[in-house]
């Protein structure tokens, strides 16, 4: 896949990129201030590489609007710890959630912090809380998805790469990329899981804000030539799916062409 690998780094944003535009809502400047950092501890959630915006009110009670892109979520010695590319700082940066004071959606709506994990990332800020320590309950569908989310964040985050490497995300990439997953998911498991389809719809609106970054790739890529170098019938659907993914818009431009052909995906519809 060192095609692929070549080609997925040329067209996907690093941490010293500009970020992808985002709406200012009520006409709020980002201002950029020094975030808190905090010891990282071990009991902690890795995250698909959503890029969103934030307001955020730091120890001493100063607020800002910043571009993030998530990374992981950990327990913190007084609340969660979010790990995240600020794009302001254009570096990592550690950020409390319980001074995140919103996430907002495009079109402007603000979503409360313990919600837009619990029905996007689908964790449980409660069990990362240092009040809280037993392990969350949550209903199946999003257990199911979750445990999906987990076995595929490799292969579905190339696929999402490979979508956006045109600068767009069209909905038929989308639903590409979800009938990928959906597929696979027995397969990849001993057996199917109860509520399995519903997962696959609470699985679908955080595909659609993942934005996966080129520092990622290598691991990404390094996990799926191990899975594909062993199992035939994943490489068969991976591949069927990067082809589909590509031809998805209705048409191929050159450097997608020559991809196609050095990987030897079907290239002619």
């Amino acid at each position: 896949m060192s095609s692929l690998n070549d080609w997925l780094f040329d067209k996907t944003p690093g941490i010293d990129d500009a970020p992808p535009p985002h709406p200012q809502m009520d006409g709020q400047p980002i201002i950029s201030e020094d975030d808190e950092w905090l010891e990282t501890p071990t009991d902690s959630y890795d995250l698909e590489e959503v890029y969103t915006l934030i307001d955020y009110r730091d120890s001493k009670g100063n607020q800002t609007r910043r571009r993030i892109t998530l990374r992981k979520v950990a327990r913190g010695p007084h609340a969660p710890i979010l790990t995240a590319i600020c794009h302001e700082r254009r570096a990592v940066r550690a950020f409390r959630c319980d001074r995140i004071e919103g996430f907002i959606e495009d079109d402007g709506e603000v979503i409360d912090c313990n919600r837009f994990f619990r029905d996007m990332m689908m964790i449980d800020l409660n069990y990362l809380s240092h009040r809280e320590k037993a392990a969350p309950t949550i209903p199946t569908a999003l257990s199911v998805a979750r445990q999906i989310r987990n076995d595929f964040r490799a292969p579905l985050s190339i696929l999402v790469a490979l979508a956006r490497s045109d600068e767009s995300f069209i909905s038929e990439e989308l639903d590409v990329i979800c009938g990928f997953a959906e597929t696979m998911a027995p397969t990849l498991h001993s057996s199917a899981h109860p509520g399995e389809v519903s997962a696959m719809t609470e699985l679908r609106p955080l595909i659609r804000r993942m934005r996966p970054s080129r520092e990622s790739l290598d691991g990404y890529l390094h996990k799926v030539r191990s899975v594909t170098s062993n199992d035939p019938s994943f490489r068969e659907a991976f591949e069927d799916a990067m082809n589909d993914v590509l031809w998805a818009d209705g048409r191929v431009a050159e450097g997608e062409r020559r991809l196609i052909n050095e990987l030897g995906l079907a290239g002619d519809r």
